[in-house]
């Protein structure tokens, strides 16, 4: 259960950061940032996440599951892979499903990048009394929080030797469950909610900062450097103290998916010279790509000529849209090989 808790959120992190990461390479003639596609999103979430956190995402797992062929894609990725025998047992316990019953994820990114925590709220289909049982079958503890009841379980697999992880959560509504790596920041969580503790939606600048990322995205993630740095960044002093804030995040639409990934400079000057020294970073890296039989790493070198830069001021975006064809070709490269020499 809680590796494959863990695993979710990683899953989502790494979808939005992982555009977010590529941004760094994706740099071609700048041109101004385009207008928006969405209006601003109202987002409820934000006032369930601790002001504290450094890195938000949001997965809107509910809107995802409607886009019929990119779930086929995802599930040809996975087909063959052994699920998890814990994760196998908490479904057959609970009857919950993440890939069907979750609808909504809400984290937040908390302390340093060496042992960082995570908190946030979930939103779906659960049955309150089977989740708790299953708890406390394998030694969940519980605290009282004024109304709420907290559930903490340490991590059994995990040899004594290593530190040992741990998954807390909390039931706010029939609907609705606080999570996080210990019961401490579960009580954030539930303070925040409560309007007792000040939340990522308090301050109206990053509160609207937000909304406009989220704007018809599926998923994204914004990351507020001065609040917390990324273990990658964290070797990176020189680039590091050129951004303020990196992020990403994807749509996912009928015709196919738009990756974005953005940074936001301390000033425009650095904005300019990191683009510079990315350009020609993208030009070296595409000539080397594009040499390399291997059918995925070619695949790769056609995207990187299909990306957009926009920059206006301190901002750097870099887009990429690829059709549906276009994302089997990087996601499933050998099969698509395959099938196109039959």
């Amino acid at each position: 259960m809680l590796r494959k808790w863990q695993w979710l959120i990683l899953l989502g992190l790494a979808t939005v950061l992982l555009a977010g990461g590529l941004g760094y390479w994706l740099f071609l003639a700048p041109k101004p940032l385009p207008k928006p596609e969405a209006p601003p999103t109202p987002l409820t979430g934000l006032d369930w996440l601790p002001a504290e956190a450094g890195l938000v995402a949001r997965i809107d797992a509910a809107a995802i599951r409607q886009q019929e062929w990119f779930v086929q894609l995802l599930n040809q990725i996975t087909a063959g892979d052994e699920v998890e025998k814990d994760y196998a047992e908490f479904v057959a316990s609970t009857g919950f499903d993440y890939t069907r019953d979750l609808d909504q994820l809400w984290l937040g990114i908390y302390g340093s990048s060496e042992n960082p925590s995570t908190a946030g709220v979930a939103e779906g289909r659960f049955d309150r009394e089977k989740i708790i049982a299953h708890a406390l079958k394998y030694g969940g503890r519980k605290e009282q929080q004024d109304e709420f009841d907290i559930y903490q379980v340490d991590d059994p697999v995990r040899p004594q030797t290593e530190l040992q992880g741990s998954f807390a959560f909390a039931f706010l509504t029939e609907n609705r469950i606080a999570f996080g790596s210990d019961a401490g920041l579960v009580r954030r969580v539930l303070e925040t909610t409560k309007g007792i503790a000040k939340s990522a939606g308090s301050d109206p600048e990053r509160r609207s900062r937000f909304e406009k990322i989220a704007a018809g995205r599926q998923a994204w993630a914004a990351n507020d450097l001065s609040r917390w740095v990324p273990g990658y960044l964290k070797n990176q002093e020189e680039i590091a103290s050129l951004l303020r804030e990196i992020g990403g995040g994807i749509r996912i639409a009928s015709e196919g998916i738009r990756i974005e990934a953005f940074a936001r400079c301390q000033e425009p000057a650095q904005a300019e010279r990191l683009h510079d020294n990315l350009k020609l970073m993208l030009l070296a890296g595409r000539f080397m790509l594009g040499r390399n039989p291997n059918p995925l790493v070619r695949t790769m070198a056609k995207s990187l000529g299909e990306i957009s830069l926009y920059q206006e001021e301190s901002d750097l975006q870099a887009v990429l849209n690829l059709t549906k064809e276009e994302a089997r070709e990087l996601l499933l490269p050998e099969q698509e090989a395959a099938r196109k020499n039959q």
